[in-house]
């Protein structure tokens, strides 16, 4: 669902001027959070729930990283390289493919069309911010204080402090304007835009420490304090300097109920075992760009534009992501297996000498 909604989101402004809105909350409230940024900050929240789980069932760190690694890799060099070939072809961009930018998890350079300046492939930005929240979950697991959880919301709670002090206008201006990307490259590799790392990192240590104290939560949540959560996080929207962290906070509890306590019947079940919610998020922006040029009215090319990104979701989970998750436990079978044959020899030896 989050995905969708950032695929279109997107769309929307794909389109073109033809378009009878270019995004659709901003449409109806001006100035305040897109529908795009609004579900990446949902993906955020429920990353930091799922991953804190993943790094505590984990048998060590090594393994933990092992996965992370496997789960975004793979599927972002292919969309990386697609992206760049699919823009070539249909836009006759130049400018370098600029490769190196797949070692660091950066979005594809920019290119010029009739103009304008386009993105092959915008939202892989946020991998490397995801990236580097998986290598803190990593740090804090290693040294133990993933499992305090009164550590945990305390970093959650100093983010979500910092964060909205960096909304007051003089702060936010000048967090924005740190520009460090040429002088300190490494450094920027490192962590990223400031503005951008202090939000998603808030997001993201605001749903770990909701892992963390989930017991309380399934305890305190339920469809009426969804609902109550949601019509304030609707309410907010009317607030553009705090909207987002706002709905952070106040709308959490209803992504909470909506991801993991709500009956949704088939819809459900989209994710269960066969997860296109990745490669959707990735393949969405390219499939709005290349169905932008088709010739489509509004509603069809949205319509068509959604529905190609969740065929290109379902093709990556075939064809490489779960593949190369399962490629990640053939290791773990095989010594089983060696363990359980060396197992089996020792039977008949022992009842042998018996």
């Amino acid at each position: 669902m989050l995905a969708t909604g950032v695929v279109f989101g997107h769309a929307c402004g794909q389109f073109g001027p033809g378009a009878p809105f270019r995004e659709p909350i901003l449409t109806l409230i001006p100035g305040t959070l897109d529908l795009a940024s609004l579900c990446l900050d949902g993906f955020f929240l429920i990353s930091g729930w799922l991953i804190t789980m993943s790094r505590l069932r984990s048998r060590s760190t090594a393994d933990y990283l092992c996965r992370r690694v496997i789960r975004i890799y793979p599927a972002f060099l292919l969309a990386y390289a697609l992206s760049i070939w699919l823009i070539h072809s249909l836009y006759a961009a130049p400018g370098s493919p600029q490769w190196w930018r797949l070692a660091l998890l950066q979005a594809p350079p920019a290119f010029q069309h009739e103009g304008t300046w386009w993105n092959a492939n915008a939202p892989l930005w946020s991998l490397a911010f995801e990236f580097r929240c998986y290598l803190m979950v990593a740090l804090l697991g290693a040294t133990g204080m993933l499992a305090r959880r009164e550590m945990i919301l305390k970093l959650a709670l100093t983010l979500l402090t910092l964060w909205l002090l960096s909304r007051y206008p003089p702060l936010n201006w000048r967090l924005h304007s740190l520009q460090y990307a040429q002088n300190w490259p490494l450094l920027y590799a490192l962590i990223g835009e400031p503005a951008a790392s202090l939000r998603l990192f808030t997001i993201f240590f605001t749903g770990a420490a909701g892992y963390l104290y989930r017991d309380d939560i399934e305890r305190l949540i339920d469809h009426r304090a969804a609902l109550v959560s949601g019509l304030w996080a609707l309410l907010l929207l009317g607030h553009p300097s705090v909207a987002e962290w706002a709905i952070c906070l106040v709308g959490a509890p209803a992504l909470y109920w909506l991801a993991f306590r709500a009956n949704l019947g088939p819809l459900g079940q989209i994710n269960r075992r066969t997860d296109i919610s990745y490669g959707t998020y990735i393949y969405g922006w390219p499939a709005g760009l290349s169905l932008a040029m088709a010739g489509f009215n509004f509603w069809p090319y949205l319509a068509i534009t959604v529905i190609t990104s969740w065929a290109c979701g379902w093709l990556s989970w075939h064809l490489v992501e779960k593949p190369t998750k399962d490629m990640l436990r053939l290791p773990a079978l095989l010594i089983n297996r060696l363990a359980r044959e060396r197992s089996e020899q020792r039977v008949p030896a022992s009842i042998h000498s018996d």
